[in-house]
């Protein structure tokens, strides 16, 4: 019955009838639960249904079951990447690759690597990278926007007080030069070259 299951889920994939091949090999599944194959063929499934936390369960399990199984590494990668968690599922495309090389497991790599430099680009416009640091991004917020008057006295008062002072008031800034003044309970020291 099995065999007749699988068979019968084959066929239905292949007619694109991708709701009744997922049926078939569940029943395939219920006469054999261990059986990788099937559960990879239900993830394929599950996939073009859009169903892709289930296609995700599927095919963890068919790595538990059979660890070389190198369809099951891209069934997951592509479960993984329509989940948008694209760090994980390069290293489930990367890994497939390591059992299968092919094509198809460097081109999902790209399109991983695609999405996660246009997550950072993202990331760097919104000013939230740099580890998400608000200080961080608000004084480089002042200095992008700022005149040039305004970077001069940042860059002077920065520079010469050894990172303990930042002034964006050159008026000040730009007649005498800046002192070091460590927060209180700490010293200066000279870094000699």
């Amino acid at each position: 019955m099995a065999q007749e299951s699988v068979a019968r889920g084959d066929r239905l994939f292949v007619e694109e009838e991708y709701a009744g091949a997922a049926e078939a090999y569940s029943e395939a599944l219920q006469a054999d639960p261990s059986n990788a194959r099937v559960l990879e063929a239900r993830a394929n499934a599950y996939i073009k249904l859009e169903q892709y936390s289930e296609a995700n369960a599927d095919a963890t399990k068919a790595l538990e079951l059979s660890p070389g199984l190198a369809k099951a590494y891209l069934r997951k990668g592509i479960a993984l990447f329509n989940m948008e968690e694209y760090e994980a599922a390069k290293e489930f495309f990367e890994a497939g690759c390591q059992l299968a090389p092919d094509n198809t497991f460097r081109t999902w790599t790209r399109k991983c690597d695609a999405e996660l430099e246009a997550r950072a680009r993202e990331l760097e416009q919104k000013g939230e990278l740099d580890g998400g640091d608000p200080l961080n991004n608000f004084f480089k917020k002042i200095f992008s926007q700022g005149d040039e008057d305004t970077q001069r006295a940042m860059m002077k008062s920065f520079v010469e007080s050894n990172g303990t002072v930042l002034s964006t008031n050159w008026n000040e800034v730009g007649k005498k030069k800046v002192d070091c003044t460590p927060p209180e309970g700490m010293e200066v020291h000279k870094y000699e070259a």
